[in-house]
């Protein structure tokens, strides 16, 4: 990273102003332009404005880009879970916000580095420039000297716990003055949940515990690596973890890899997601499959987890609610489908039946890769073997379109955040088998988690 900065600007006034002019400005725009629309006919003015305020939301994101700090990682998020509750061309522009940001100065980072390792701070040899920098912190690989230990330093920028709340709170405010934001209660619920994810990412302890828990999870199973934790090391600004040399699903060495190599990996992706859902109940929410690697040194490759900041606890009846769902949408069951969304808490009490039934299909889509032989699979999406091709099947695209034709029905209801936060973990699982080019049947695969799920909970019924 060539591009270095001395930090994020901490001034609480003068980021506020920023933003709030920015909103401002964005919400004169769109009212002006809109003013400007009128003459035109429906079909002219419906898209005249979604142009318009397309353009006002590049310009509102771009500000926040310039910010830097907790308004990048809470517009990133807004752009995720915000679909629901945020127009379009506004969320698409959240999406665009990149993570990796120009790398704050070593001597503010040493100096946050010092503060959290006290006296030990001598016991180490840090490579000044970062491995990677972000939106909340930046890595920097360290070599522990009494050892000679190789590690990483995730080290969070001065400052960034005392912000985050005020920070959410004037993006909501801004949001909320340009008129983005509805104002109704399953909204409210999840713009907490938002906000919930934000404080749980930011606190590095329960992420080295997460951590520590998901290694214990999955030991002994050679398909994955989980780093090693260096809990001595680690507080709520700084987390210590074994170095992990890999390769992303989209380098140029994996996607070179043969076929049965790749289509390992993405069975190691999907099978992660399965014992999240159907043993776990704990789930990494982040969709970014950014957060993987592939390592290769071993000859075999092995799925490297390296991020565990968005790790969320599952409440086990909801988990019950989404195991039965997606068994009844395998089965293509619509009784058995709503029964479990309505567990889920997806419908209101006076949801018409047409809405249920446009809700199911949607989870029908969404489990298409594992119900063999269906007619309504498209062609191109399996191959001669029966296998499915993710990167041919379009698949999170069309579910994309669905989701956004069932939101403009009238009877539509904001989904729960839980849900919510599952479909998007869904479509960076789907992304990753798409980035791997994975070919598989993998219908025998999830048949097997349903059938010990539905064991597991007859042999608690007797």
């Amino acid at each position: 990273m060539a591009k270095t900065i001395s930090g994020i600007k901490k001034s609480p006034f003068r980021r506020r102003l920023a933003l709030s002019m920015a909103g401002f400005g964005s919400s004169s725009r769109y009212a002006a332009g809109g003013l400007g629309n009128l003459l035109k006919s429906p079909a002219q003015r419906r898209d005249a404005n979604r142009e318009l305020l397309a353009r006002e939301a590049e310009r509102f994101v771009a500000e926040l880009g310039k910010l830097k700090g907790a308004y990048v990682k809470i517009g990133q998020m807004l752009g995720i879970y915000g679909q629901y509750i945020l127009p379009d061309p506004i969320t698409e522009a959240l999406q665009s916000l990149n993570d990796r940001t120009a790398e704050v100065r070593w001597s503010t980072m040493d100096r946050a580095l010092k503060t959290s390792l006290g006296p030990r701070y001598k016991d180490f040899a840090v490579n000044h420039s970062a491995l990677a920098a972000a939106s909340l912190g930046q890595v920097h690989s360290a070599v522990y000297l009494p050892e000679n230990r190789e590690l990483c330093l995730k080290i969070q920028y001065p400052g960034m716990a005392k912000a985050i709340d005020s920070d959410f709170r004037d993006v909501v405010r801004v949001m909320r003055m340009a008129r983005w934001l509805r104002g109704d209660r399953e909204s409210e619920g999840l713009l907490e949940e938002v906000h919930t994810l934000l404080k749980l990412e930011i606190d590095y302890l329960r992420e080295a515990a997460m951590g520590q828990r998901i290694r214990q999870l999955l030991q002994g199973d050679q398909r994955y690596l989980v780093p090693e934790i260096y809990g001595e090391f680690c507080s709520p600004t700084l987390l210590a973890m074994e170095f992990v040399d890999g390769h992303k699903f989209t380098s140029p060495t994996v996607t070179a890899l043969p076929q049965a190599q790749r289509n390992a990996i993405a069975q190691a992706v999907l099978e992660l997601f399965f014992q999240e859902i159907f043993h776990w109940r704990l789930m990494q929410t982040d969709p970014n499959f950014g957060n993987y690697l592939v390592v290769l040194d071993s000859g075999v490759p092995q799925l490297a987890l390296l991020d565990f900041g968005a790790v969320r606890e599952f409440d086990a009846g909801l988990m019950d609610a989404l195991c039965q769902t997606i068994a009844g949408a395998v089965d293509r069951d619509l009784a058995a489908t709503t029964a479990g969304l309505n567990q889920l808490g997806c419908f209101r009490p006076d949801q018409g039946e047409a809405s249920k039934t446009t809700f199911a299909e949607f989870c029908f889509l969404l489990v298409e890769p594992f119900r063999p032989g269906d007619a309504s699979t498209p062609r191109d999406a399996v191959n001669a073997r029966g296998e499915y091709c993710w990167a041919k099947a379009n698949l999170v695209k069309r579910a994309a379109r669905l989701g956004a034709t069932s939101a403009l029905d009238r009877d539509f209801s904001v989904p729960p955040r839980e849900f919510a936060l599952i479909t998007r973990k869904l479509s960076g699982v789907f992304g990753a088998m798409a980035a791997l080019g994975a070919e598989l049947n993998t219908s025998e695969l999830l048949a097997s988690y349903i059938a010990r799920w539905r064991a597991a909970g007859s042999d608690a019924e007797n």
